[in-house]
């Protein structure tokens, strides 16, 4: 239990540390982390979201002068729309094998991946409504199948050439908004036998203020740029990774 809790309490700083410095990624990071870990898929969910949810509060009220809630509000209640498709398919995904699992989460990610490099637009002040539509909706589908919600809604934020305060933040403060509804799902589809034992939750909460105090340190002595390119290298040999080590056994 010990060698268990200092895993999970590692991946927690690890991810909020990346989240901090990059301004994503947590969630991509954590999910395939803990599968590789032996952890349930159920129960990587809820770690995850629980992990998540506490480093974009964290990181949404030490940018709360950027928010703009007007815009904020709206797209997170369109994400909800979505999101109990998202769990009701993560239910039926949960009696997978889990090595299926594994590799079908390490493509989930080299695919949000190659999204995210290819896709380069031209920022503007201002896009269609229906866009933030598409991208509000299919992050709260993959919120609650995978808790990876951020990723459409990041392509839709750097469509628009929005200060860097702002573009940082909405993201995590749209899915912020979504985390109580998401748990509520959460334990109405699966029950509380995937509630983490409390040690695991207080182990979060260190963990989680730990990693983002090293992110924001690492965040001001790296380039933007440059900090990007090591998240993204990095999500790339961990999906990798879990694609491989099922196939290899």
């Amino acid at each position: 239990m010990t060698i268990e809790l200092i895993i999970i309490g590692a991946i927690f700083a690890f991810c909020a540390a990346v989240q901090s410095a990059v301004g994503f990624a947590f969630s991509l990071f954590s999910n395939t982390l803990f599968l590789l870990a032996g952890i349930p898929l159920p129960e990587t969910i809820l770690l995850s979201a629980l992990g998540s949810a506490l480093q974009r509060t964290v990181m949404t009220f030490n940018l709360w002068q950027h928010v703009e809630w007007r815009k904020v509000i709206p797209l997170s209640a369109v994400c909800a729309i979505t999101l109990p498709i998202g769990i009701f398919t993560l239910r039926h995904f949960a009696n997978l094998d889990t090595n299926i699992i594994k590799i079908a989460m390490g493509l989930l990610v080299l695919t949000i991946l190659t999204i995210q490099i290819v896709w380069r637009v031209n920022p503007k002040p201002h896009l269609h409504w229906a866009w933030g539509v598409v991208a509000a909706t299919t992050s709260g589908f993959l919120n609650g199948v995978s808790n990876n919600g951020g990723p459409p809604l990041i392509l839709w934020v750097h469509a628009h050439d929005w200060p860097p305060g702002r573009s940082r933040v909405t993201t995590m403060a749209i899915t912020m908004l979504l985390t109580p509804l998401q748990l509520a799902l959460l334990f109405f589809a699966f029950g509380r036998g995937i509630t983490p034992p409390m040690a695991q939750i207080y182990m979060l909460i260190p963990a989680i203020l730990i990693g983002t105090a090293i992110g924001l340190n690492i965040g001001k002595h790296l380039s933007r740029s440059r900090l990007r390119l090591i998240a993204l290298t990095l999500l790339a040999i961990i999906s990798i990774t879990a694609i491989a080590e099922p196939l290899l056994r």
